[in-house]
């Protein structure tokens, strides 16, 4: 007895669209597996790595918010590489300089020239400089102490105004442990100056200094990159960084560290585009619904004429 006709209409359309799926599924993993990201990235997700971007490559970095930008916002980067021994960025970060969840922002400039590419015998070795160049004004109410830092507030602090300055040179060591596993390392050497300092402490304290001052601070940072598939890049980084901390004592300032960690993963869109995608938690969180989700988006263009 012959199946009747719908019966094998259904036989052969699930033959056809099973073949159609599996073709589907080889051609992606053909696709997968020929992917190569043209680019050279100069950082883990904020951690700097011994890398320089290639020659007049231009990159557009936007929402990347593991390091020290500011929670809230869309800030962005850009960078050039220099002949591919270098590369220079400007970028936009809320003030590094602050005590509190501060929503100033400022620009910095930062330039990285590679001295050692890493090979067989020796590891990637770059050396860099960021700072930002103009002094940047904080000025925080009792009204705000309250809202970002209830702590203080509690402690008796009620305003806290200052002008900082932030310059940083930095080293980072890059190591290929294995073709789909990179270490990377390095130290920083901050000078955090900071001016026009009034506080009032104690609820009704007031002290009062506009004259100029510094604390300089070393700071570690490094990370790791194990690579999934040719698209996807699992990340992890951590990093120590300075700020200004306000006694509630006495209403002085003096430079602290803070350690940031982070740990998600990159996905190559695009041979243009990349997504990076992580958890991101500081030292002073109290627990785990203080940890970040934060996403960024990369844009690189080679603008070689």
């Amino acid at each position: 007895m012959k199946p009747p006709i719908t019966l094998l209409t259904i036989l052969i359309c699930s033959v056809f669209f099973t073949n159609n799926l599996t073709a589907q599924s080889d051609s992606s993993k053909i696709k997968e597996a020929s992917f190569e990201f043209p680019h050279t990235l100069n950082r883990l997700f904020s951690v700097s790595t011994s890398r320089v971007m290639n020659s007049l490559d231009f990159s557009l970095l936007l929402g990347n918010s593991f390091g020290f930008s500011e929670n809230t916002g869309f800030l962005g980067t850009l960078g050039l590489g220099l002949g591919g021994y270098g590369d220079i960025e400007l970028g936009s970060e809320s003030l590094v300089g602050s005590m509190f969840n501060s929503k100033d922002a400022f620009t910095n400039v930062g330039m990285r020239i590679k001295l050692l590419t890493d090979g067989e015998y020796l590891p990637g070795l770059s050396i860099g400089l960021r700072t930002n160049n103009e002094w940047n004004s904080s000025r925080n109410d009792s009204r705000f102490i309250f809202e970002t830092a209830e702590d203080l507030f509690g402690q008796g602090l009620r305003t806290a105004n200052y002008d900082s300055r932030l310059t940083t040179l930095f080293v980072a060591l890059s190591r290929t442990l294995r073709p789909d596993f990179n270490v990377h390392l390095g130290v920083s050497y901050s000078d955090l100056r900071f001016k026009n300092v009034y506080t009032v402490y104690l609820t009704n304290q007031i002290y009062s200094n506009e004259e100029e001052k510094k604390d300089n601070i070393f700071n570690l940072f490094g990370g790791l990159e194990y690579q999934l598939s040719n698209r996807t890049i699992l990340i992890f980084e951590a990093q120590s960084f300075p700020y200004l901390k306000v006694s509630t004592q006495d209403g002085t300032l003096s430079a602290a560290r803070r350690v940031v960690t982070g740990f998600g993963i990159r996905f190559f869109v695009s041979k243009w585009l990349l997504v990076d995608s992580g958890i991101r938690y500081q030292d002073n969180y109290t627990g785990l619904a203080d940890a970040e989700l934060r996403v960024g988006l990369n844009g690189i263009w080679n603008a070689g004429f």
